[in-house]
């Protein structure tokens, strides 16, 4: 961690959110967040491998070390992390939502505009109007004075939220990496770009034969974007409905293939037993639709209830992996608690004591949070279990498997309200919830699988744990009020 890596990050984060938000928010074109391995922070190091080149032969001393440039991605991953999908994007649709489209019709006003904690949200009806119909400015003083106090507590949740979970990461790190030794395939690509400053990736013919074919069917397809009589190349959710007419694999219409090369590429990095149990389980699937379709099952509302499998299944997950790193915890704690411990000699110098300090201290930050926002104490406990339970098992999923973790309809308002039924649930609660859903729509953008991934390359590579713990906090915190400015921008003039 160097002074000059730190600051070719903190350079590259605004150009980095503004851009993210241009694609994604402006043009709505998602894949660079929604995907695992985040598209344009790879981009950007891949630069910067490119770059390092004719320095390292120049003057090997001036060129980037892998460290340096593992940095610089980290804080970008981060950067990501927070101005990609399903994060701070998710607070710009929602901050301002209820009082732009509240009608007589819907009776919003009386239903649950005295239910809205005014200190998060945008009412002013001048700013609001500016804000969705793309006109003025928002850094005015009469803007920021509407727009700074919801951003600002925002902004201190948001921060708190990153916090806890790096320290959730951090106690969780050691058993995944050393002792179940988990194989991290999304950290591959990074490890390897890197490698000697990126002298052997970038000069292995084989890297280059399958990054050739890739660059060629996706070029191929831009052809038939702008002109339609080419022929597309079908690559990615080709539907498959069109052959399944007759009942009962008329169950299954809404299967979709796809032939991603970068999966296949990740794919390399699985153990084989992963591999087959997502073939497994992915069929699994189709085979309760049409058994439901043979034995009309499906006339169930709902059926074959696959978010709620879904719900059980991710809590499974990460209960599972708590009771399997139990002993590890325990032990963490002991020695936060000063008392003795089998931890290794080089383990006792982690600083496991701040990082129980962090949970205990964001932990009633929560707590005095949601309690303000009119939530009763018995909800926020099981909100805040349920997510922290979601963020492991995402975590988990990413560390073991790197796959995808877009889960819809997986989430603490929906699981607590169809456990307990809304009756059970004050309206206070109801809406306490739901202001915090743009953080928990979905999960691609979650904070936690970055850090822990973070956390891992610096094991790789001896780079500090503790030092790449601070840049990805870093460069979070940095990121969140530059995806501010880039999302207020961004809006008020589209």
């Amino acid at each position: 961690v160097t002074l000059r890596a730190l600051l070719i990050g903190l350079v590259l984060i605004p150009i980095h959110c503004y851009w993210v938000t241009v694609i994604e928010v402006r043009w709505y074109t998602l894949d660079g967040s929604c995907l695992p391995l985040f598209v344009e922070p790879v981009f950007f190091l891949f630069l910067l491998t490119l770059a390092n080149l004719p320095l390292r032969l120049l003057r090997r001393s001036a060129a980037l070390s892998q460290g340096e440039l593992l940095v610089i991605y980290i804080m970008l991953v981060m950067s990501m992390t927070m101005a990609g999908h399903d994060m701070l994007q998710n607070l710009f649709g929602v901050i301002a939502h209820p009082f732009r489209f509240a009608t007589p019709g819907n009776k919003w006003e009386s239903l649950f505009w005295p239910l809205i904690p005014r200190w998060l949200f945008v009412s002013d009806v001048r700013q609001v109007n500016n804000f969705y119909e793309g006109r003025g400015s928002p850094f005015s003083l009469e803007a920021l004075g509407v727009w700074l106090p919801p951003l600002f507590n925002w902004g201190l949740f948001v921060a708190a939220l990153v916090v806890a979970l790096l320290a959730v990461a951090f106690l969780l790190n050691r058993p995944w990496s050393r002792e179940e030794k988990l194989s991290y395939p999304i950290i591959q690509v990074p490890l390897r770009l890197t490698d000697d400053q990126g002298t052997v990736l970038l000069r292995n013919r084989t890297m280059w034969l399958g990054f050739g074919a890739a660059a060629l069917a996706d070029a191929y397809n831009g052809l038939n974007t702008y002109f339609p009589n080419v022929p597309p190349f079908q690559l990615r959710q080709y539907p498959i409905g069109q052959y399944l007419t007759n009942p009962p694999l008329n169950a299954i219409q809404g299967t979709r293939i796809s032939f991603y090369p970068f999966m296949i590429g990740l794919a390399f990095f699985l153990p084989q037993d992963l591999q087959f149990s997502c073939w497994f389980f992915f069929v699994l699937r189709l085979v309760e639709q049409v058994t439901g379709r043979v034995a009309g099952w499906d006339a169930v509302p709902g059926f074959p209830f696959f978010n709620e499998q879904g719900s059980g299944a991710w809590l499974g997950l990460a209960l599972i992996a708590l009771w399997v790193a139990r002993r590890h915890l325990w032990a963490a704690l002991r020695h936060a608690a000063g008392l003795k411990t089998h931890l290794a000699a080089d383990e006792k110098r982690w600083p496991y004591a701040l990082a129980f300090a962090a949970l205990a201290g964001t932990g009633a930050y929560f707590w005095l949070f949601v309690r303000a926002m009119g939530m009763t104490w018995p909800i926020a406990l099981a909100f805040f279990s349920v997510f922290f339970l979601l963020s492991i098992a995402i975590s988990r999923v990413r560390a073991e498997l790197g796959a995808p973790h877009e889960i819809f309809f997986v989430n603490p308002q929906t699981i607590i309200a169809e456990t307990l039924g809304t009756v059970r649930l004050s309206a206070k609660n109801m809406t306490a919830m739901n202001c915090l859903f743009w953080f928990n729509r979905c999960y691609r953008c979650h904070p936690m699988p970055n850090q822990i991934e973070a956390l891992k390359m610096a094991e790789e590579r001896s780079l500090g744990t503790g030092s790449i713990a601070l840049v990805t906090l870093l460069g979070a915190l940095v990121s969140i009020p530059v995806a501010f400015w880039a999302n207020l921008k961004v809006t008020y003039q589209y």
